[in-house]
């Protein structure tokens, strides 16, 4: 006879044969291992290419200065995680259809109202300037731009700008580039007279990359926010403790947001 114990119940078993004894050792080491592995669902957070803000570095991990925020906010608020590299625009579709649970990026992007919910927290801002060369007139304001011909990033929003500009009745010709350091060659060889583009990312190429007579005129700036997709089951549970997070590490230290005015 064999007595084998499992929490408060007491089983008696008779060994009739070696193939049972068998059986029963399966059905006890199922019974042992039933509970205790629990498969945790990570987080999936986007990315996008917006040196130095965030972009995948050169050993395709995330980097900047809000993935390391980012990071510090998830870690402390023992949030399971991964993060995910799109361009821009898949970025935006991914949050609306629930495959990305989450994205830190810009505030306010008006394709994404009613499909997110964001932070209160504002960990940094961006610049958005009109970029041209010496001797072409600034501007101090979007609606400049009508009658130029006008150099922009494909794939960016510019936070719901790119309709208005792009439509026909502003009367803006748009030329479209695929990267900063590509709109600013397009400017120098005078293909436009503008060149729409973020502060941020052209200033972190410029730092290596000097370009003679460069100017630019700022037209606005724009925060950026833990965003959150509505899809996701815990959404206002994880914007909660997301801005609990920012603001305890904020208090003791940890962490400065990347702000300017």
């Amino acid at each position: 006879m064999l007595r084998i114990t499992k929490g408060f119940n007491i089983i008696t078993l008779k060994l009739l044969t070696p193939s049972r004894l068998g059986i029963i050792t399966l059905l006890l080491f199922s019974l042992a291992t039933t509970g205790n592995t629990q498969t945790v669902e990570k987080l999936k957070v986007a990315y996008v290419e917006f040196p130095p803000i965030e972009y995948k570095d050169e050993n395709n991990q995330p980097a900047g200065s809000f993935i390391e925020i980012t990071k510090a906010v998830l870690n402390n608020a023992e949030i399971e995680y991964e993060f995910v590299f799109l361009p821009i625009a898949r970025a935006y579709l991914y949050l609306k259809e629930g495959n990305i649970d989450m994205w830190p990026g810009l505030s306010g992007i008006p394709s994404l109202q009613g499909h997110v919910l964001e932070s209160k927290s504002v960990p940094s801002n961006i610049t958005l300037s009109a970029w041209y060369l010496k001797g072409t007139p600034p501007i101090s304001h979007i609606k400049e731009l009508s009658g130029t011909h006008t150099i922009l990033i494909n794939g960016y929003t510019y936070a719901g700008l790119i309709d208005k500009i792009t439509h026909e009745d502003f009367g803006m010709i748009a030329l479209f580039t695929p990267t900063h350091k590509s709109g600013l060659k397009m400017l120098q060889l005078q293909r436009g007279e503008y060149f729409l583009d973020y502060n941020e990312p052209i200033n972190a190429y410029l730092r290596n990359n000097p370009v003679d007579d460069l100017q630019h005129s700022v037209l606005n700036k724009r925060n950026s926010s833990f965003i959150v997709s509505k899809k996701y089951s815990h959404a206002e549970e994880l914007i909660k403790k997301l801005d609990q997070s920012y603001h305890q590490l904020i208090t003791n230290g940890t962490i400065t947001p990347n702000t300017s005015h």
